[in-house]
């Protein structure tokens, strides 16, 4: 199972209508895989700025952090929150990242779109 503390590395690091979007912006859309030690995550980037966090949990893929992204020079920012878990009694987690575009892209594999379920 994925923990708070991978999941924040994990996730530390686009136009509505028909605009078009900024080549930067175009790097990073998608579907991203992290491979850590224990398991697998999917970081998904949409165009319209918002990003989702899936865990390979035994090959069931779950929904565990949801947000929003945007670009600030060249740097990715990160706007996430954990959802919770089986523990409904925490609160969830609010976390902000920042990371260069080159280390997020050197970091990550580009990766198939991914279905998932949501807690």
């Amino acid at each position: 199972m994925l923990t708070r503390a991978t999941a924040t590395i994990v996730l530390f690091f686009a136009a509505t209508g028909c605009q078009r979007l900024p080549s930067e912006e175009h790097m990073v859309v998608g579907t991203w895989q992290i491979t850590t030690m224990c398991t697998v995550v999917y970081m998904i980037v949409e165009p319209n700025h918002t990003l989702a966090g899936v865990s390979d949990d035994s090959g069931d893929l779950k929904l565990f952090a949801t947000g929003s992204w945007r670009l600030d020079r060249d740097d990715m920012v990160f706007e996430f929150v954990e959802l919770q878990g089986d523990d409904k009694s925490s609160q969830p987690k609010q976390s902000t990242h920042r990371m260069k575009i080159a280390e997020f892209i050197k970091t990550r594999t580009r990766h198939a779109p991914v279905k998932y379920r949501v807690p």
